[in-house]
């Protein structure tokens, strides 16, 4: 007997009329995705290439469609001309203030303003102005300081020796050397401000260095070619935003193939994301390559842009026709376990410890250990 052929899927543009042309576009698009779908699983069915590649350029159109809806580039235009006149304002207010002041001449001090002679007088220490956030405000601290660091991979083992040699202050000299030899080359202002204020090698021999603000470190990010100037070769790392998506159904995922995974994503997310970029995706419990696992599991989603992975959470992440949540990936929430001296907080290539053994608890690697050879008898 003949097995039933695969029914097809039921189009949504068919099921509903919708009168808005942004959800008939996304029904369309659905369908689409259906279609093709369908027809990748279904090998048996026949149907021909000019449907099969009209059905794909129908797909790229509205993908395009989504992304750059009509009259975007105009309300952009809009936008921008009335970001501009609102900075022209603000400039002329902040100009006709200080016209005012110059006007009026020197006069004494308010009893509620205190000047630097009044608390140098009065023995006290002068106020120090509180900082915010380059990027935005409210950011806790040490996310702030995350967010003025860059991490140079040298790449080179002999580059990586050659620093280990050199203290903090001489790592920071040769990096200002780097980018003032760059802002000479390039005339770049954004460069020519920013300065580096603190410098260190990691113990994977990579090196961190830190700026004043995120800013500073977006501009010196803009111009790497002042890494190639610490050693020829060297990088700056490329940050990413991660988010874990909770609840993906586990068969529906094949990480053999990431790029169909990451292509699918920001097909299915057009709408919502724009022109993103995905960087990686993978499970965030290990051991979870098929339906042979647990039905449904956590996926870790690295985009190049914090806006993106903004949007993920806020509106969460749509997936085989389902709209999970998203939440911010926390690299320092994951347990690292070293399995060179059996602590947690670092891996066994930046160990600096002995090597412990995992049975015996002596000081040599657990593969040499007498437990793992046959007819062993503990004493």
């Amino acid at each position: 007997m003949a097995s039933r052929a695969t029914e097809w899927p039921i189009l949504a543009a068919s099921a509903k009329k919708s009168e808005h042309p942004q959800e008939r576009a996304m029904d369309l698009q659905h369908d689409a995705n259906a279609l093709l779908r369908h027809l990748d699983v279904s090998k048996g069915s026949r149907v021909p290439k000019p449907i099969v590649d009209h059905i794909k350029n129908m797909q790229d159109f509205l993908v395009d469609l989504l992304k750059n809806p009509p009259g975007r580039s105009w309300w952009q235009g809009h936008e921008a001309l009335h970001a501009e006149i609102k900075a022209l304002r603000q400039s002329m207010e902040e100009r006709l203030h200080s016209l005012e002041i110059a006007s009026k001449g020197p006069t004494t001090f308010p009893a509620n303003i205190r000047s630097w002679a009044n608390i140098a007088a009065q023995g006290g220490a002068p106020p120090v102005a509180s900082r915010s956030g380059s990027r935005s405000s409210g950011i806790p601290p040490s996310e702030l300081m995350e967010e003025a660091q860059l991490i140079v991979k040298l790449g080179d083992p002999d580059g990586v020796l050659r620093y280990r040699r050199m203290i903090s202050k001489e790592i920071l000299a040769k990096a200002e050397k780097a980018r003032i030899q760059v802002c000479q080359a390039e005339a770049s202002p954004p460069l020519a401000a920013a300065k580096f204020v603190a410098a260190r090698q990691l113990r994977s021999g990579d090196l961190s260095l830190t700026l004043r603000s995120a800013a500073e470190a977006e501009a010196a990010r803009n111009h790497p070619a002042w890494a190639s100037k610490l050693w020829k070769g060297a990088t700056i790392r490329t940050p990413t935003w991660g988010v874990v998506v909770h609840g993906v159904q586990v068969k529906s995922v094949d990480l053999t193939r990431p790029e169909g995974v990451i292509k699918a994503l920001l097909t299915d997310n057009a709408f919502r994301w724009g022109d993103a970029q995905i960087s990686h995706v993978g499970w965030l419990a290990s051991g979870l390559q098929g339906p042979t696992g647990r039905k449904s599991s956590a996926l870790v989603v690295e985009f190049a842009s914090p806006i993106t992975a903004n949007a993920a959470i806020e509106y969460g992440v749509l997936w085989d026709s389902e709209i999970l949540q998203a939440v911010k990936y926390d690299r320092l929430m994951r347990i690292r376990q070293c399995y060179n001296c059996q602590k947690y907080g670092h891996i066994g290539s930046a160990c600096p410890n002995k090597a412990i053994c995992v049975h015996c608890a002596e000081h040599h690697q657990t593969l040499g250990s007498a437990r793992l050879t046959r007819g062993y008898v503990p004493a």
